[in-house]
């Protein structure tokens, strides 16, 4: 079973665009987490507000019990040095 979230995800990106001079979608992916179909969603660019750097970010979307679970880890776009530990952190929170 995949979870739709198809409508959110359009909504998503194009706030995102509000939101960046530049964006790119990296990539969106399924995945299961805490035995959940879950997506992920990574895209880049410079952001309006504080146009340097150039930022990634990766965020995890899933419904639980009713509720949207959104977790975002963002970095400078160059640097993937805190990118492991970052993914342990998020793929260790579990829904209660």
């Amino acid at each position: 079973m995949r979870i739709l979230i198809i409508e959110p995800e359009l909504a998503i990106i194009n706030e995102l665009e509000n939101q960046f001079t530049s964006s790119k979608q990296e990539s969106l992916r399924y995945f299961k987490w805490n035995n959940l179909e879950a997506a992920e969603l990574i895209y880049s660019g410079n952001m309006v507000a504080v146009p340097d750097p150039k930022i990634r970010c990766t965020q995890w979307y899933c419904f639980y019990k009713s509720r949207m679970y959104v977790v975002t880890y963002v970095a400078d776009a160059s640097d993937t040095k805190h990118w492991e530990v970052a993914k342990k952190i998020m793929s260790s929170i579990v829904f209660k």
